[in-house]
């Protein structure tokens, strides 16, 4: 049983080892035509540089390939590769547009093109252009502490062209010049290369700058806060007057060569003229700047409040005892039945200090030194009135003082006893004669 299942085997594999040989020797010995097919054949662009001279520009496909399905003997195909297969187009003569553009392919002579996809190819081309744009330097990283920036940035040439298909031409919004001042204390000098950009700052690679290195020279100047002083011309309307000025802010940074910047403290404003005003001025204003110097901060908003107050009087009244007696005689006292009874006193200045003014802040007097007892007509004075209240009248202008000796009543006293003292002797010396 085991020997019968063991010749049938050997038979099975026999006739496998046949079949195979009798493929070897029909595919080696007979060479049957077959298909064989390529997928990514290579198209070859014809006359791209003819374009150029005529003006345009290839923007897309910069590469294409087709699908190739050839057919021929198997030892033929066997040997052939891609680089066999020669797919062309030719772009003469196309101007700007979309344009369909026939596939032309051929192979060695012993292979047979069966099919080709593509047959035609899509092909995009744009006008050729250039245009002259203005170079932008762009500083990368930070000054040191303390500098910054100067306008004299420059680069030469100022602008470049920039050249190539209308479409990325038209799309290029700036072209870039770059400088490194990272912790930079003073002017750098370079040559560097250009880049052309989008409105998104994107890089444009497919266009070429005419030329595509500039020089360039950042300055670098050194900062400095000052203060601001407001240039105020005119004058408000009669009986009114300024109070003061507010600038906001009152300092500013300020950028220069050290031996400009040294000399300023301060930095002046325009001119703001409060001519007749009765109101406070409120007013943005520029500030003058220094040949040679810069602000830090072009876009800051210098704003001034000029303050405008109305000029008032007002009137104060003193009794008698409300005016200090300086310098009086010790020997002397007032004849207060003879003396003036009031004083008026009127002081003018700006509403808001007058409006708050109380009567104790005015100090009168009246000095006594080298008056003797008698009547006379003494003028009123102010002590140490405050800056900037001005005292316009006092009334009266002359004020009427009776000033008497403290030993005025002693002597009418012994006049009077002296006087009681005969009377009593002379009535003594009557009542005795009648005796």
């Amino acid at each position: 049983m085991s020997k019968r299942k063991y010749s049938k085997n050997t038979v099975k594999i026999m006739a496998v080892a046949f079949a195979v040989m009798m493929w070897i020797y029909v595919m080696s010995e007979m060479n049957p035509y077959i298909d064989r097919e390529f997928k990514d054949i290579e198209v070859e662009l014809l006359n791209s540089e003819s374009l150029k001279q005529s003006g345009v520009l290839l923007i897309e496909p910069k590469v294409a390939s087709i699908y190739v399905k050839v057919k021929g003997r198997r030892n033929d195909l066997l040997k052939l590769t891609d680089k066999d297969i020669i797919a062309q187009v030719d772009l003469m003569g196309y101007s700007e547009g979309s344009r369909k553009i026939p596939v032309s392919v051929r192979g060695p002579y012993k292979i047979e093109m069966v099919d080709f996809e593509p047959k035609e190819i899509l092909f995009k081309f744009d006008d050729i252009i250039q245009k002259q744009i203005d170079v932008s330097i762009e500083a990368i990283g930070k000054t040191k502490e303390g500098y910054g920036l100067g306008k004299g940035i420059m680069a030469n040439p100022n602008a470049v062209f920039v050249k190539g298909a209308s479409s990325l031409v038209n799309s290029v919004t700036k072209v870039i010049a770059s400088a490194d001042v990272k912790n930079v204390t003073e002017d750098i000098n370079i040559r560097v290369p250009v880049k052309a950009v989008n409105s998104k700052g994107k890089e444009v690679s497919d266009v070429e700058l005419i030329p595509n290195i500039v020089d360039i020279k950042v300055p670098i100047l050194k900062e400095k806060s000052v203060k601001i002083e407001p240039q105020i011309i005119g004058k408000p309307l009669k009986n009114f007057t300024v109070t003061d000025s507010v600038i906001s802010p009152r300092m500013v940074k300020i950028k220069g060569y050290d031996e400009l910047l040294d000399k300023i403290t301060s930095i002046k404003t325009e001119e703001i003229d409060i001519s007749y005003s009765i109101d406070d001025v409120y007013k943005d204003v520029k500030i003058i700047m220094p040949e040679g110097i810069e602000l830090v901060d072009n876009e800051e908003k210098i704003t001034v409040r000029v303050k405008i107050e109305e000029m008032i009087e007002k009137t104060f009244e003193y009794d008698f005892k409300d005016i200090e007696l300086i310098k009086k005689d010790a020997e002397l006292i007032i004849d207060e039945d003879n003396t003036f009874k009031k004083v008026f006193i009127t002081v003018k200045g700006i509403e808001s200090v007058i409006n708050q003014l109380a009567p104790d802040k005015i100090l009168p007097y009246i000095n006594l030194e080298g008056f003797d007892e008698g009547k006379h007509l003494m003028k009123v004075k102010i002590k140490d009135l405050q800056q900037n209240i001005e005292l316009i009248k006092i009334e009266p202008v002359n004020a009427e003082i009776t000033l008497e000796s403290i030993h005025k009543e002693d002597t009418e006293e012994n006049i009077e006893e002296d006087t009681e003292e005969n009377n009593e002797e002379n009535n003594d010396n009557e009542t005795n004669n009648n005796e």
